[in-house]
């Protein structure tokens, strides 16, 4: 479903763009994410600080990542109705995913989940296990969070058909900005949905 482009990847199913660094377009609504459960209805409130923006009147919304996972949300039966999550580990657990959903309002919702750090690649600390036991697994010494799989796992269990999954790992492929492999801050992913 992801094509990759000069610039980053689009998917073919709806109008989401991820850009890479150094690619990312004007006029898109953003926010300042602070790894919460936080959504925004741009129709409705300005958009300040969150980790996730909500439109049914088609603005051009975005996200910034580099390891945690964009998601994006749309209702096929309502064109103009989407959303882009910002979700990390701390916007997971905090209930990000069931914030956008519930803004959907019990209509049929379809996601795409844009390029994070796999379980691979991301160990995690023993405090990790009393909440993210079932998508916890040890390598080697450590132990390791599949988030992708928590993501996938908890959009199908709210009834979301998820039709796209990540081109690509953040921490093994060198073109997209990671910051647990390099631990420099300000370079990001942007994952846009709706045209701009």
């Amino acid at each position: 479903m992801w094509e990759a482009r000069p610039a980053g990847f689009t998917l073919t199913a709806y109008a989401v763009t991820v850009f890479l660094p150094d690619h990312h377009p004007e006029g898109v609504l953003t926010l300042r994410q602070i790894h919460s459960a936080r959504v925004v209805d741009v129709d409705r409130e300005p958009a300040d600080k969150g980790d996730g923006l909500f439109t049914r009147e088609g603005k051009p919304l975005g996200v910034r990542t580099a390891d945690c996972y964009p998601v994006v949300l749309w209702a096929p039966l309502q064109p103009g109705t989407h959303a882009a999550l910002h979700v990390g580990w701390r916007g997971f657990f905090r209930g990000i995913l069931e914030a956008g959903v519930a803004l959907f309002s019990g209509n049929p919702v379809k996601a795409a989940i844009g390029p994070g750090i796999c379980g691979r690649c991301y160990p995690v600390g023993e405090s990790f296990v009393d909440w993210a036991r079932p998508w916890m697994f040890r390598n080697a010494q450590h132990l390791h969070l599949d988030l992708l799989r928590a993501i996938r796992d908890r959009l199908e269990s709210l009834g979301v058909e998820v039709v796209a999954l990540p081109p690509a790992c953040t921490f093994e492929d060198l073109r997209l900005p990671s910051y647990r492999r390099t631990g420099e801050r300000g370079r990001s992913l942007l994952t846009v949905v709706g045209q701009i």
